[in-house]
């Protein structure tokens, strides 16, 4: 089998994909991490603030402790709750941004085309591929800003196509100092 220097795959996600990327990036995105961190720390400033409460009769544990863990769990909640609120609105009201969106890799980059819009990013503006269980991120730049692109794993019909697939983005990829 020869190098393949083409590959073009169709992305149609569904909501429920569309959530689960939301929640893969939850944990990655920088903000969202310092916000949770931010909460977490307060929490467990509380915890210790109500052990250490003068003329307090005995340390209740258990009290000390729900905020520690109740404060980090509610704020998951609520960013996978918006998430899935999210996901629900882009699959009914904004389907053009996740189905039948067309990538065209090439040797020069890829070529993006959907029913709302169309980009072409040469190989110079990515910066990495990341591979999840169900798909393949390409990060990179359009137009200064950052942003990646969604390739799902069910539209290759092999493993062999997605390691070719793989290989061909990493050759193409700018070697990163």
């Amino acid at each position: 089998m020869g190098i393949v220097d083409t590959y073009t795959v169709t992305t149609d996600l569904t909501w429920q994909e569309c959530y689960r990327l939301v929640l893969y990036n939850l944990v990655r995105t920088k903000g969202i991490r310092v916000i949770f961190s931010f909460v977490t720390c307060i929490a467990v400033l509380d915890g210790v603030l109500n052990i250490a409460v003068p003329g307090k009769k005995g340390v209740n544990l258990l009290e000390a402790l729900v905020p520690v863990v109740a404060a980090p769990l509610i704020t998951f909640l609520f960013f996978s709750g918006f998430g899935l609120l999210s996901a629900l609105y882009v699959s009914k009201y904004k389907s053009h941004l996740i189905r039948g969106i067309t990538y065209k890799f090439t040797h020069w980059g890829m070529e993006r085309s959907g029913p709302a819009s169309e980009a072409s990013i040469p190989w110079r503006n990515f910066t990495r591929l990341k591979e999840t269980k169900h798909f393949f991120l390409l990060y990179g730049y359009e137009n200064n800003v950052g942003t990646f692109e969604i390739i799902q794993k069910e539209k290759f019909t092999s493993v062999t196509e997605q390691e070719e697939f793989i290989q061909f983005i990493q050759r193409n990829l700018p070697k990163i100092r």
